[in-house]
C-alpha cells in the first residue's frame, strides 16, 4: 500500500537525491548500508535495547526509500539494482525479528511464523510477475507489504518500555498483514 506513493516522495527527497547523485553515490551503495543498519538493530534487540533498535529500522527503511529515489531520479533503475535491493530486503527484514528471539524478547513460535508469513508476498508477487503479462495495481501494492510490516515493528519497538509484550504483538500483527497480502494477490490473480 506504502509502495504506491514511493514516486511521490521522490518530489520530498529530491534536495536528498540530487546532492547524493552529483557526489557518485549510486542505489546500490544506498542498498548495501541498509544491512549494516539492520544489523545494529539486531545487535540493540540481543541487548534487550528495542527502542534503539527501533531507530535503526526506521534509518534502515529511510535508506530504502532513498535507494529507490535515487534509482529514479538519476535514471538507474536496473535489474540489478532491483535483484540486489529484494535480496538485501529479505535480509534487513529477517535478521532483526530472529534476533526477536535470540534475546527472549519474543516468542519463537511467533518469530518463526512471522518469517515464515512475511517471505510469503513477496513471492506470490514474483511469480505473478514472472508469468503475467500485465499484473493488476492490487498484486502489485496491498497492504501488508514490508514497508507496512517495518512501520508496525518500529512503532511497537518503541512501546516496548511500556508494554513489555508489545514485540510479540508486532509480531501477531505482521503475520496477519502478511498473510493478508498474500492471499489478497493470489485471490486477485486467481479470479
Amino acid at each position: 500500500m506504502l509502495g504506491k506513493i514511493r514516486n511521490k516522495l521522490d518530489n520530498y527527497l529530491i534536495s536528498i537525491v540530487i546532492p547524493l547523485k552529483n557526489w557518485g553515490v549510486t542505489p546500490n551503495q544506498i542498498t548495501i548500508i541498509s544491512l549494516p543498519l539492520s544489523l545494529i538493530a539486531s545487535i540493540f534487540y540481543f541487548l534487550q535495547m528495542p527502542v534503539l533498535a527501533g531507530v535503526f529500522i526506521l534509518l534502515m527503511g529511510f535508506m530504502d526509500i532513498l535507494d529507490g529515489s535515487l534509482a529514479r531520479i538519476s535514471k538507474k533503475e536496473s535489474i540489478r539494482g532491483a535483484v540486489l535491493d529484494s535480496t538485501i530486503d529479505r535480509f534487513t527484514e529477517i535478521i532483526p525479528m530472529l534476533f526477536l528471539g535470540i534475546s527472549n524478547l519474543s516468542n519463537w513460535l511467533i518469530v518463526t511464523l512471522a518469517v515464515f508469513s512475511s517471505m510469503l508476498p513477496s513471492f506470490v508477487r514474483a511469480k505473478i510477475e514472472k508469468y503475467s503479462e500485465k499484473v493488476p495495481e492490487n498484486i502489485k501494492y496491498s497492504i501488508g507489504e514490508r514497508s507496512e510490516r517495518l512501520i508496525v515493528l518500529i512503532l511497537f519497538s518503541f512501546l516496548y518500555p511500556v508494554y513489555t509484550n508489545s514485540l510479540n504483538l508486532a509480531l501477531v500483527i505482521i503475520i496477519i498483514l502478511s498473510l493478508y497480502s498474500t492471499f489478497v494477490r493470489l485471490y486477485s490473480f486467481l479470479k
